[in-house]
C-alpha cells in the first residue's frame, strides 16, 4: 500500500521555493504601494487647492483669514470642509492637516527610498526662505510642506514643494 501524502522534505522544498520567489517580488510591491500613496497625496493636494479657490470665490477672502501664512491648521481646514468629500476630516491629526505618503528620497536620482511618513500642507511658498515679500503666498495657493522625517523628493524624484 502506497502512502498518498507529501513528505516533510517535499513540503520544505516547496516552501523554500515560495520564499525565494517572494523575496524577488516584495521590493516591487513596496514601490507600487508607495507610488499609490503618493498619487493619493497629490490628489488630496489638488482637492485642497480647488477647495481653497472655491472658498475664495464664495467668500471673497482666503480661508486662512490672516496675513501670516504657514502650515494649515485644523481650525483653518474647517473652512474648506464644505468643498471637500465627507471623509476629508480624516486628514486632520493632532491639530494638523496631513496625508500619508509612500516614501521619499534625499536626492532626486537616489535609489534609496525611505518608506512611509506623513506630509503636511502650507499656504506659505516653501521655495521662499527668510523674511520678506513672499509673492506667491496669498492664502489661496497650497503646497506640500515636509518635516525632517520626510526627505526633499518623492519616489519619482520630484521635489515635494514643486508639486
Amino acid at each position: 500500500m502506497k502512502n498518498k501524502g507529501f513528505s516533510l522534505i517535499e513540503l520544505l522544498v516547496v516552501l523554500g521555493i515560495i520564499g525565494v520567489l517572494s523575496s524577488f517580488i516584495t521590493p516591487k510591491v513596496m514601490v507600487y504601494m508607495a507610488k499609490g500613496k503618493e498619487t493619493k497625496a497629490v490628489a488630496v493636494l489638488e482637492s485642497l487647492r480647488t477647495a481653497s479657490q472655491l472658498y475664495y470665490l464664495d467668500e471673497g477672502e482666503s480661508f486662512v483669514k490672516s496675513t501670516e501664512y504657514g502650515e494649515i491648521t485644523a481650525e483653518q481646514f474647517k473652512n474648506l470642509e464644505k468643498y471637500l468629500s465627507e471623509n476629508a476630516s480624516d486628514l486632520v491629526k493632532d491639530g494638523k492637516v496631513v496625508v500619508e505618503i509612500g516614501g521619499s528620497k534625499e536626492e532626486a536620482d537616489s535609489e534609496e527610498i525611505i518608506y512611509g511618513g506623513e506630509i503636511g500642507f502650507t499656504t506659505k511658498d516653501p521655495e521662499v526662505t527668510g523674511e520678506g515679500d513672499n509673492k506667491k503666498s496669498d492664502g489661496i495657493n497650497i503646497w506640500f510642506t515636509h518635516g525632517d522625517e520626510i526627505k526633499k523628493y518623492n519616489i519619482n524624484g520630484d521635489k515635494w514643494t514643486e508639486l
